[in-house]
């Protein structure tokens, strides 16, 4: 079977397929017994913050380590994903995480990092050194309707062998988010956009793999 590793390409390429176009759910009890083992990745919180210069978006929830699709959700952990814009270019940027200091990966004006931990962003201190400039933020949470609903809908529409939830970026910093359901069923991605606060669903695709 064909394994498709994660490095940020797949779910990428399903947020933009939704643009142009934990985790547990409200379900009878053996029904998410048997639906929640089957993710392998799960944002299930996400809280923005933002400075003259920056803006960052932290997305905490589950995830296989290393994620890869391969019809088998293994053991997740938690884990904090950080994404992050720039006005200007950028050289370095490393966040501090309560104690832990993370270097992330930059791209310009953009750049991303990753932590396999248990983050409460709310009660950290969460701060950017950039090009040696120290910003400290204030992280606001993003306010949405039951994701675990949101998953539940997902299911009566799609189906497969691995599932993942993912918040989109908020690519015009409009404060606009969706969150993506997806199921891989050995052949194909099939995947859902939601908005947030309003739990309507925004697009739909279909990505064959193989």
């Amino acid at each position: 079977m064909k394994r498709i590793k994660f490095c940020g390409r797949v779910l990428s390429a399903i947020v933009l397929l939704l643009s142009i176009s934990i985790i547990f759910f409200g379900c009878s009890k053996k029904e998410t017994e048997n639906f929640v083992p089957s993710f392998s990745y799960s944002e299930q919180e996400l809280y923005i913050g933002k400075s003259e210069d920056l803006i960052i978006e932290i997305a905490v929830g589950k995830s296989e380590n290393p994620f890869v699709i391969d019809g088998t959700a293994n053991s997740a952990c938690d884990f904090a994903r950080i994404d992050f814009k720039a006005k200007n270019k950028l050289t370095s940027c490393t966040f501090v995480l309560g104690e832990e200091r993370i270097d992330a990966k930059v791209f310009g004006t953009k750049g991303k990092a990753i932590v396999y931990k248990t983050v409460d962003v709310l009660n950290l201190t969460v701060k950017a050194e950039v090009d040696e400039k120290e910003i400290e933020f204030q992280m606001e949470k993003v306010e949405t309707v039951n994701l675990s609903d949101l998953i539940c809908k997902a299911s009566d529409k799609i189906s497969g062998k691995e599932y993942f939830a993912a918040f989109s970026k908020d690519r015009l910093n409009l404060g606009t988010y969706f969150y993506i359901v997806a199921a891989y069923d050995g052949e194909a991605i099939k995947s859902i956009a939601y908005d947030v606060t309003s739990g309507e669903i925004m697009a739909e695709s279909y990505r064959k793999l193989i």
